[in-house]
């Protein structure tokens, strides 16, 4: 007697088994569990009892047993005897559910020769076995936890391009990966743990960026921030940009970011630009990275990071050139020679005597903060408008 395999099935669930009765010219049902029928079939001096359909009732663990009659050999008496095909264990795919795949394989992708860590979880679960992974990657199971879920780390440095299945073999109480035809489960191979694409070998480039802002900026006025993206070769590729703007300030215009440089040429740059205004004055800090995309890779990471701390003042500050006050000679439209002195950063007016005038006085106007190299208009004691040239 060859014994029934495979020995469990699931209440609800199509199942599928055979054992074989040795030395046998008819076989009969004696009892099998609710739901599930025999066929027979004779093969040689054996008869294949093939169980087939769905476990119904509660969960058992049950015999089957058949009757079996060897009528084989001229002049003896046919001997018929009851045998025992096994148990078959019918679990409760609720209460003890098989192992299944609880998260798939993250990140899925891997490229050739570049190295690799991932994981990917089954449960519930509480051993596996006969694991396949792609060339040049291995694995390690950790032990179940509290829930019955086991963690594989895949890593290594795949070394053949393709698309490559994953799958393991699952054991619980209740079954195992390769016995069950529950969902998520590959009746053959146990559970499918994903495929992974191995792309082509990765493309070799260095990016670099670098983040600028204006020496100075003031509250409230429109300012303009830049951001350059290089790709310093050899390859051409493509790249994951991200800048982290100050929280005091209000972008008005220009790139948002998160963004992504596609394409860029070996040897070529990308500029972004970012406007708006700070609300607040002090140091801002600004901070820009590029990452490259597969399969561009980037082996040259010490330039993929730019930060910057912007200053912001409340107003604009003095000219930094301005002469101080002096004196100097002015000459109006009459020709007339008129004293007076230079305006100081910061001075509203001055007054100028003239020569030729007397007494007469006349107050030169500047704006606050005019600061130097500014045309200054008068009107001297005759009527006679002049310039003044500091």
């Amino acid at each position: 007697f060859m014994q029934l395999t495979p020995t469990t099935a699931q209440i609800g669930i199509p199942y599928s088994g055979t054992f074989t009765v040795v030395n046998a010219t008819s076989v009969t049902t004696v009892s099998v569990p609710a739901g599930l029928s025999i066929a027979y079939s004779p093969n040689g001096l054996n008869v294949i009892g093939t169980v087939t359909g769905t476990p119904t009732g509660a969960a058992s663990n049950t015999p089957i047993t058949v009757s079996a009659t060897n009528a084989l050999t001229t002049g003896c008496t046919p001997t018929t005897v009851t045998l025992s095909a096994g148990n078959l264990n019918i679990v409760d795919a609720n209460a003890c559910p098989a192992p299944a795949i609880i998260s798939i394989l993250s990140p899925a992708g891997m490229v050739l020769n570049v190295p690799y860590a991932g994981t990917y979880k089954v449960g519930p679960a509480t051993s596996m076995a006969n694991t396949i992974f792609p060339p040049g990657i291995t694995g390690v199971a950790s032990s179940p936890d509290a829930n019955g879920t086991i963690t594989v780390t895949l890593s290594g440095t795949p070394t053949s391009a393709g698309s490559f299945a994953i799958t393991l073999d699952a054991t619980n109480a209740c079954a195992t990966g390769a016995a069950t035809t529950a969902p998520g489960l590959n009746a053959s191979t146990g559970i499918a743990g994903g495929t992974t694409v191995i792309s082509a070998a990765a493309v070799n480039t260095d990016f670099s960026i670098t983040v600028t802002a204006p020496a100075s900026s003031t509250v409230n006025v429109e300012t303009t921030i830049t951001v350059e993206v290089c790709n310093l070769g050899p390859n051409d590729g493509s790249a994951n940009v991200a800048v982290t703007l100050p929280a005091n300030f209000n972008q008005t215009s220009g790139q948002s970011f998160p963004t992504t440089a596609t394409n860029v040429i070996a040897g070529t740059c990308r500029t972004y630009l970012i406007t708006g205004i700070f609300t607040s004055a002090g140091g801002a800090n600004i901070f820009a990275s590029v990452t490259a995309n597969s399969p561009a890779v980037d082996n040259a990471q010490g330039n993929n990071t730019s930060s910057i701390v912007a200053n912001v003042v409340t107003t604009a500050p003095p000219p930094a050139a301005c002469p101080t006050a002096s004196a100097i000679s002015l000459t109006d439209c009459a020709g007339d020679t008129i004293k007076g002195v230079v305006l100081a950063a910061g001075d509203t007016s001055t007054t100028v005597t003239y020569s030729n005038c007397g007494a007469g006085v006349l107050v030169l106007l500047a704006a606050p903060n005019a600061g130097c190299g500014i045309t200054k208009s008068f009107t001297d004691c005759y009527g006679n408008t002049g310039y003044g040239f500091p």
